[in-house]
């Protein structure tokens, strides 16, 4: 009878030790495929030794080493930013400056305000014959990718703006792709919309509000659309208001020609329509104001820098705010534990705190983080 309990007892323990092994097994190959984009093969010659560091409660050491695997950087970082850039709208974006200055900084832990502050750039490599990246052209990108490089070999270079008189360099808002998307005919409002949109998780549905001044709204904005002024204080002001307040920080830059452009004065389309609403705001340099200050509800999280002159003051006024590492962290839940959290998340806001109060802002340590959180797996 005795003999039979040792057998049992045996046994237990075997099946015991069998099924944590198992389940070690299917977690070390989801942060595997998490963080490389790739399957863990059984071949892969880390496994074992992995395995035996879950079993001793590595499992932070495990992951710093998975995330050394180049398809983090050619997989998951890329996936990740353009996903960031795109503001999840859509996971396709081609090879450009602004989406390798992400990928670049994450690469080499840089402290990832330097999306908004950074004053540098990655090449897509002089063996191309592509030089510096160009405020006037994506084909050293566009080349890059077409040959299927790895995104490890991109070179990191000093900024250098073939745009004369250019006096600001603030991250990706200075970057060709950038101007394209957000400076290219209009007025520059979208820059607005895409800066809170991309950076600070919040479209324009979420802030627009009808409660704010419209002393800073242009004067191509009709008063009375459709001969009803009612339609202007329900619906324009909420959305100008907010809008053209920060606009003058972009006041400078245009995209013509297929080139980022940086004028001396205030761009000319800043004053198309001006006829519209003559006592409306006219624009004579590139301040700005944030009116969105009192939309406390919405986690932005503002500092004590609430106006300014310019893109660096501007982004200065983003990187300073709690909404900037909390828009990081849920891009971050979103990309590894595919959950679409709010912003006043209190795992986000925490997550947000971290990168802030360590102001290292390293997006490894974030990943690794919330790769390892219950939040992640319940």
């Amino acid at each position: 009878m005795l003999k039979s309990f040792f057998v049992l007892l045996i046994f237990l323990q075997s099946s015991f030790t069998i099924g944590a092994t198992q389940d070690d097994s299917k977690l070390l190959s989801k942060y595997f495929f998490e963080i490389t984009g790739k399957p863990l093969s059984l071949k892969n010659p880390n496994r074992d030794r992995w395995l035996s560091m879950f079993s001793n409660n590595q499992q932070l050491e495990v992951i710093q080493e998975m995330l050394k695997d180049p398809g983090f950087i050619d997989n998951t970082s890329h996936a990740w930013a353009i996903r960031y850039l795109n503001a999840e709208s859509s996971p396709h974006l081609e090879l450009n400056d602004a989406l390798a200055l992400i990928i670049g900084i994450i690469r080499d832990e840089r402290n990832a305000k330097d999306f908004l502050l950074g004053n540098y750039a990655y090449s897509a490599g002089h063996r191309l014959g592509s030089g510096l990246p160009s405020v006037s052209s994506n084909a050293g990108y566009k080349e890059f990718e077409r040959r299927l490089l790895s995104f490890n070999k991109l070179s990191l270079i000093p900024y250098q703006w073939d745009v004369q008189g250019f006096g600001e360099n603030a991250g990706i808002l200075t970057t060709r792709w950038w101007g394209e998307k957000y400076y290219q005919a209009g007025t520059n409002r979208r820059a607005v919309v895409g800066l809170l949109n991309v950076f600070m998780c919040q479209p324009v549905e979420a802030w627009k509000t009808s409660l704010l001044s419209t002393k800073r709204i242009r004067q191509d904005v009709p008063r009375d659309p459709s001969n009803d002024p009612r339609i202007f204080q329900t619906e324009c002001r909420s959305c100008h208001g907010p809008m053209d307040a920060l606009a003058g920080a972009f006041a400078h830059l245009d995209f013509k020609n297929n080139t980022l452009v940086y004028n001396r004065d205030v761009s000319k389309k800043y004053f198309n329509n001006a006829h519209t609403y003559p006592e409306g705001y006219k624009t004579i340099d590139n301040s700005w104001k944030n009116l969105l200050i009192v939309r406390e509800d919405l986690g932005f999280g503002w500092g004590k820098r609430v106006s300014g002159k310019g893109l660096v003051e501007l982004s200065q006024m983003i990187v300073e705010s709690d909404g900037f590492g909390r828009c990081l962290a849920k891009r971050a839940v979103s990309q590894f534990c595919h959950k679409n959290l709010n912003l006043n998340d209190p795992w986000i806001q925490d997550l947000g705190s971290k990168l802030k109060s360590e102001d290292s802002y390293n997006l490894k340590s974030l990943f690794a983080e919330v790769l390892l959180s219950r939040n992640c797996i319940n």
